[in-house]
């Protein structure tokens, strides 16, 4: 016969893998399934990061809010891996991102999900930009950057300013073409717009020869120049989504000094 074969861990169905910023304790749930094809699984322990939350030797295999490193996580995505042993030594590990949201969404002209996790919607993106722009976004070029300063929503954000053809975040293409609605969620806050200025969230189904602008967002109508940090949650129905839809933000504003900041933004799709 061959070696011995590694265990299986997936996270099990009741884990909290996305919380409302400032959660009690008391929501946050982990819990590991596993298997073993010729043996059984004596430990799997969880990390947060590279931090082990602690391991268990036997089922249930859970974690809850009660463990001081799973309490008042920021905003954002953070890293949950469980690593599986069996009685032979052999492991298996697997990942998947918890993401605490930042709650007080702010209706508007689309349809509002008011800051809750969508209903039975299968998350295609979620990115803070703590480690850079991730996978899925593009520069614009010089209007668009990461600004890791620490002054604005939440550590580091990505800042668009004028209204230039480098003045856009834009996704990759996506693969969308199973699904025909979308819901965007995203933090933002201004700096220096004057009446008027605006930004606008585009959708392109052609791999980013044309976009239609969906929404636009206009100081003094949709948001204030006073240093409030905006949460949107915008539901877009009514396009045909293909393998080639991007997801664009455009600065549309006068001057360098005019500044938009991106922070947490994610993607979902039903």
């Amino acid at each position: 016969g061959g070696g011995n074969q590694a265990p299986l861990v997936v996270f099990a169905p009741s884990s909290t893998l996305m919380l409302d910023k400032g959660y009690d304790k008391s929501e946050m749930v982990i819990e590991a399934d596993t298997s073993d094809p010729d043996g059984n699984v004596v430990q799997v322990e969880l990390y947060l990061g590279k931090k082990s939350v602690g391991r268990q030797g036997g089922s249930p295999y859970l974690w809850k809010g009660g463990n001081k490193l799973l309490q008042g996580l920021s905003a954002g995505s953070h890293q949950l891996k469980l690593v599986a042993t069996d009685n032979q030594g052999a492991t298996a590990e697997i990942t998947e991102n918890l993401i605490v949201k930042s709650g007080g969404a702010k209706a508007t002209q689309a349809t509002s999900t008011q800051g809750d996790a969508p209903a039975a919607a299968s998350l295609i993106l979620f990115e803070d930009f703590e480690d850079g722009l991730g996978k899925h976004w593009i520069r614009g070029g010089v209007d668009c950057f990461l600004d890791n300063s620490g002054n604005y929503i939440d550590g580091s954000v990505v800042n668009l300013q004028d209204n230039s053809s480098s003045s856009v975040l834009t996704t990759k293409n996506l693969d969308l073409s199973d699904y025909t609605e979308l819901i965007v969620e995203f933090d933002y806050q201004v700096e220096s717009f004057e009446e008027g200025e605006d930004f606008w969230l585009q959708l392109s189904t052609d791999g980013g020869e044309t976009y239609e602008r969906v929404v636009t967002f206009v100081k003094d109508v949709d948001f204030l120049d006073d240093g409030t940090v905006y949460l949107e949650s915008l539901v877009i129905k009514g396009y045909k989504l293909t393998k080639k839809t991007r997801i664009r933000f455009r600065c549309d504003a006068s001057n360098d000094e005019d500044d938009l900041f991106l922070d947490n933004l994610g993607l979902w799709a039903k």
